[in-house]
């Protein structure tokens, strides 16, 4: 249970910093904001429409147009690095995920080959806790201790490290992030 409340509480704090920095790239209300610069635009429109044949709205409408267009290509810039860098955050987790669940299948092997022969299992159970706990607040891994005291480790539903009573455990997949899907 407190492994399920880590891994939820790590997936919202991730989110929510996902979102602050979202959130920085549209600073609304202002009076300089985009909300702001387009409802200057279209009152613009409004003066060109109503004066067709003066310059001066027209000027005016195209420096606010620029200064939307403008607006617009840095809040896509800043989009861009927030993604970016939260595919940087993201395979840096994967990263240490895949190196967690290789040790974690170290130490079931170690467990079961201990289990087997009657060897104190009890820091080695430790050690499996800790990257239990790991797996969980890094990715939302789910736990399943099996008799022996090894440990099956899913997410998603699919399984990351699977540690079979009968034969030497294993990682049975590992973890990869798609890095074109943030442009």
């Amino acid at each position: 249970r407190a492994r399920t409340e880590h891994s939820r509480s790590a997936m919202t704090d991730t989110a929510a910093a996902q979102v602050s920095q979202i959130e920085d790239v549209f600073p609304e209300p202002s009076a300089t904001g985009l909300s702001e610069q387009l409802s200057t635009f279209w009152s613009d429109w409004a003066k060109v429409a109503n004066d067709p044949g003066a310059t001066a709205p027209r000027a005016v409408l195209m420096q606010d147009a620029a200064t939307v267009a403008s607006t617009l290509n840095s809040m896509s810039t800043s989009l861009s690095d927030v993604g970016a860098a939260a595919a940087q955050s993201l395979s840096t987790d994967v990263s240490s995920a895949n190196t967690a669940a290789g040790q974690l299948d170290s130490v079931n092997t170690q467990i079961a080959i201990a289990t087997a022969t009657g060897t104190s299992i009890n820091s080695l159970l430790d050690q499996r806790d800790v990257l239990l706990d790991h797996l969980s607040q890094l990715v939302g891994g789910v736990a399943t201790i099996n008799a022996n005291g090894t440990a099956d480790v899913t997410v998603g539903g699919q399984p990351l490290v699977r540690a079979a009573t009968t034969s030497t455990p294993s990682a049975v997949n590992t973890l990869t992030v798609d890095s074109s899907a943030t442009t």
